[in-house]
């Protein structure tokens, strides 16, 4: 999965907003200061998209563990 977002990400200019990858290498860009990490997207973004995606991830595995049951358990 990785592999097929780091592809897209770097050949579709507007794929990097929803990149994790970028997030973090944005991250990492704004402690380091090092501009070989080319992240293109600036600390801030990067830390409020990895926020969003942080938090509906974590609904989204609360939602379907909720809901999560083993064979022989009452109901």
């Amino acid at each position: 999965m990785l592999v097929w977002e780091a592809l897209l990400a770097n050949f579709v200019t507007g794929a990097r907003v929803l990149s994790v990858s970028h997030y973090a290498l944005g991250i990492a860009n704004g402690i380091a200061h090092d501009s070989s990490l080319n992240a293109g997207l600036s600390v801030a973004v990067s830390i409020v998209m990895g926020a969003i995606v942080t938090v509906l991830a974590l609904v989204l595995a609360i939602n379907l563990l909720s809901s999560f049951t083993l064979k022989g358990e009452p109901a």
